[in-house]
């Protein structure tokens, strides 16, 4: 197992997303990881047209670099939602770039243990992810995040929804990922 001790100070939501360049207004959602189809991110960008009806202000944010990114941006096209979907690419500092999401989605279809995860955590975001490989033991369905079958974009966007409807949880979720990191994936706790 890894253990992750997050830097002390984390950049504000708004200095993250000014980072980015993404608008404060935004509904965001984001990923971080290879652009590679084990993470999956194929799925989310299917998930984007039924988030994009429902969520008037939605940005969707893929930080990371890869093979897949024809693909995806291809795919962005065919559906009609590559105006809300920033494939940013290599990001130096992952775990600030994570402070200025809603969301954090990490919709791998396998997985090793997933450090970003840990990252998300840090960031006090409330978590979507696959039900697969480690995730599970990192991600407590309903106390820190939300799990849904690997490669069910439906299931994907169903949850990340339910986020967008009810601040309250994803409050509970980021804050209950923030204590569950410190109580056992600290690097004193490993």
């Amino acid at each position: 197992l890894y253990g992750y001790d997050p830097p002390s100070v984390l950049p504000s939501k708004d200095a993250a997303r000014a980072m980015l360049g993404i608008s404060q207004g935004s509904f965001v959602v984001g990923a971080a990881a290879r652009l590679a189809a084990q993470k999956g991110q194929i799925h989310l960008v299917e998930a984007m047209p039924g988030l994009v009806s429902a969520i008037p202000d939605l940005q969707v944010i893929i930080v990371g670099e890869g093979r897949m990114r024809p693909i995806l941006e291809r795919r962005a096209r065919e559906l009609g939602v590559d105006q809300r979907l920033r494939l940013a690419g290599f990001h130096p500092n992952v775990q600030n770039a994570l402070c200025g999401l809603d969301v954090f989605v990490m919709p791998s279809l396998w997985e090793g243990f997933g450090l970003v995860l840990l990252e998300a955590m840090a960031a006090g975001q409330p978590i979507v992810a696959s039900r697969v490989s480690a995730i599970p033991e990192v991600v407590e369905d309903g106390v820190t995040g939300l799990l849904v079958p690997p490669a069910d974009s439906a299931a994907l966007a169903e949850k990340i929804l339910t986020l967008w409807r009810e601040p309250p949880l994803r409050e509970k979720l980021g804050n209950a990922g923030s204590e569950r990191l410190r109580d056992r994936f600290s690097l004193e706790q490993m």
